[in-house]
């Protein structure tokens, strides 16, 4: 078979046509081409040389360059690809601001279930809490609050602290204060006069109460933030002056309360024809590390449990919370084993992250027929894994990860005049991913270890991707952490899946390691072999060992 200029080659992408083309065969007779398999397709022979089928001699042509039309055909091809590839946009791999978001989202199971009755949805950073919570924004077929919480007072909930109740429940009651308000200025409008009447009148009344500045300080990031109207406490702002500055914690009124449950009471009615949904986002943001914030968050999943009970709203549930799974593991309350049946967890299979990318595809392409293998390489990469295997591995489970991931390699296929995104993309995009997964891991932790760099410096001075824990505290040791800071470190490590265990294959053979993502309720020991993932590995400059 001649491989000079122009041949066939067996692992060429551009001859393998669904359609018959006319060209000429090695004998330069005009005829359609028919493969031995599939009409219009390459085939080979056992000798693997590039076979044609010729109409007029009847015969398998098999010295063959590509003839002019299957020439032209293959040009043609190439350049759609070319055009392919710099039309995908696989859009932000932040949620926030990414205008595609709605469009590229992908429903699954769990999106089902949560306009079924969830009230929490537990995810790591980056596993899609932000875009569900979005989706149902513009999806659910009635009124809808977004309590995004941005820049929201949280201090003003130290101020309506609930007296004679265990501390984990003190701020339950300023919860259910600022949703009832955010319920109100939503349904408002569709009330009936005498309801709407009763609500402007309870608002204001707690508004001119002794609880007067903290809960001024929640109506005004409503109207500010929220732009939620609440008419019934005009000029909240200046009642009294909101005044938070004082550290002393103080308690929420008798009579907030009494007016807190009449408004909620008022609001059931309501819903009966006019059903609402809070959905509560950035809850996380409340955390500072101190046992206090967690209550208030704690305070924050009673709330929505609350609002599901005295509704009894059908379908989705009233309240929705939204909050990053660290999180959730250390709260502690004595209830939350009930949460079970109203909880989904975000996690992600293979699969559902291809097609993440496999979506956004086909969407800004404007082509059903495109998918991962138009746009990425079909070679094998090290260890003779696919291209999704291999990217797979080196992300993180989160929808965050392989989309960024694929951003990189899309933009340097571009740059380096790739009709695909190759292997040598996807090797150098590898660098640029594992410096932006720790960028990530420094926004997720820095707060809660004594010193990043410091944490950094240990994974380095360790040189490879494996060690014992007995081997982390002496790299800690040298990077001048104390045995708690090391352990503290180590612990907020193994949490964020920066690290996991390896184990053993047993009977069937060979190792693996498995991360906190794959298996929440994976857990570390002394004795443990420990590996960090493979995303961090080139930024960090460790063997794969």
């Amino acid at each position: 078979m001649d491989d000079g200029e122009g041949s066939i080659r067996p692992s060429d992408p551009a001859l393998d046509v669904t359609t018959a083309v006319d060209g000429y065969c090695a004998d330069s007779h005009l005829i359609p081409w028919r493969g031995r398999e599939a009409t219009g397709r390459y085939v080979t022979n056992q000798r693997d040389e590039g076979v044609w089928w010729c109409g007029v001699r009847r015969r398998w042509a098999c010295r063959c360059r590509v003839p002019p039309r299957l020439r032209y055909e293959r040009s043609m091809r190439a350049e759609t690809r070319d055009q392919v590839l710099r039309s995908v946009d696989f859009g932000r791999y932040e949620a926030d601001g990414d205008s595609r978001l709605l469009e590229y989202f992908l429903e699954t199971g769990a999106t089902r279930r949560a306009a079924a009755g969830t009230q929490l949805v537990i995810g790591r950073k980056g596993s899609g809490k932000t875009a569900l919570f979005q989706h149902l924004a513009a999806t659910l077929d009635h009124a809808v609050v977004e309590l995004d919480l941005s820049e929201y007072v949280f201090q003003a909930h130290d101020k309506l602290r609930e007296d004679g109740i265990p501390a984990a429940f003190a701020y339950a009651t300023s919860w259910r204060l600022i949703i009832a308000a955010a319920m109100f200025a939503k349904l408002r409008k569709s009330m009936s006069f005498w309801h709407r009447r009763r609500g402007k009148k309870l608002l204001r009344e707690i508004g001119l109460g002794s609880n007067r500045g903290a809960f001024g300080a929640m109506a005004e990031w409503l109207q500010r933030v929220r732009r939620l109207d609440l008419p019934g406490v005009e000029g909240i702002a200046t009642l009294g002056g909101i005044e938070l500055g004082d550290s002393q914690p103080s308690l929420i009124d008798v009579r907030t309360i009494q007016l807190l449950d009449e408004l909620e009471g008022l609001l059931a009615k309501v819903v009966l024809k006019s059903p609402v949904t809070v959905l509560v986002d950035r809850l996380d943001d409340a955390w500072d590390g101190s046992e206090d914030s967690l209550r208030l968050i704690i305070g924050a999943v009673r709330a929505s449990r609350h609002f599901a009970r005295r509704f009894g709203q059908q379908g989705t549930a009233p309240v929705i919370i939204f909050l990053r799974s660290d999180l959730w593991e250390r709260l502690d309350f004595n209830d939350k084993n009930k949460t079970g049946q109203v909880t989904i967890y975000l996690d992600w299979r293979d699969e559902e992250l291809v097609e993440i990318i496999e979506r956004r595809i086909r969407r800004s392409t404007e082509s059903e027929s495109e998918g991962w293998g138009t746009i990425f390489t079909s070679e094998e990469m090290r260890q003779r894994a696919g291209t999704q295997t291999y990217i797979l591995k080196r992300t993180l489970g989160r929808p965050r990860d392989i989309v960024a991931f694929s951003v990189f390699a899309r933009e340097v296929a571009v740059q380096n005049g790739h009709s695909v995104i190759e292997k040598a993309d996807i090797y150098a995009a590898e660098r640029r991913y594992s410096k932006h997964a720790l960028d990530e891991l420094r926004d997720e932790i820095a707060a809660h270890v004594s010193s990043f760099p410091q944490v950094m410096e240990t994974l380095q001075r360790l040189g490879r991707r494996t060690f014992t824990v007995s081997e982390w505290n002496a790299a800690a040791s040298e990077s001048g952490m104390t045995p708690k800071e090391a352990s503290e470190a180590l612990d907020q490590l193994f949490e964020s899946s920066t690290v996991g265990v390896l184990q053993a294959g047993g009977s069937s053979g060979g190792s693996g390691t498995r991360y906190r993502y794959q298996d929440r309720f994976l857990r570390s020991n002394a004795s443990a072999v420990l590996q960090v993932h493979l995303a961090f590995v080139r930024e960090l400059s460790l063997t794969d060992r």
